[in-house]
């Protein structure tokens, strides 16, 4: 290996710069090690102790990354679904089973599991999307029958 201060330097520069393609920080914790080891032969402390201290900047950059990620993904909402709440439009029933469909949503026909009181609402009608289960939307129609005054 080489004991020279600035190949290190430059090794944890390009390990840096490798960072900016994968996103994850775990590149910048490797760099800071490299450059830990960079300083140690810098400062003329040998390379053994120079890359016992690179070990140890990389273990804990590493643990200090898993660690943020770890937070960062428990204290992120759960997945938002911009759909919910969205107006389709019927499109038709599934043959025998007024409860599946088509419905229209941005520009596209989807597969609907149809949620409604009554009788079935007619094709056109307007829903809302409450959730769904894979790529069938679960959508709730108004209901058709009205109440009449006694």
């Amino acid at each position: 290996m080489p004991d020279t201060a600035l190949f290190w330097f430059v090794f944890a520069a390009l390990v840096a710069m490798a960072e900016v393609f994968s996103g994850t920080f775990y590149l910048l914790a490797v760099a800071l090690g490299l450059a830990g080891v960079g300083a140690m032969l810098a400062l003329g402390l040998g390379l053994s102790a120079g890359l016992a201290l690179g070990a140890g900047l990389m273990l804990l950059g590493v643990a200090g990354v898993w660690r943020w990620r770890q937070r960062s993904i428990l204290s992120s909402p759960t997945v938002m679904d911009l759909d919910l709440g969205a107006e389709v439009a019927l499109v038709s029933y599934q043959t025998g089973n007024p409860h599946h469909g088509r419905v229209r949503y941005r520009g596209c026909e989807w597969d609907a599991q149809l949620s409604f009181a009554g009788s079935p609402p007619p094709v056109g009608s307007l829903g809302k999307i409450t959730g769904h289960e894979a790529n069938c939307l679960l959508v709730t129609l108004p209901s058709t029958e009205s109440e009449q005054p006694t």
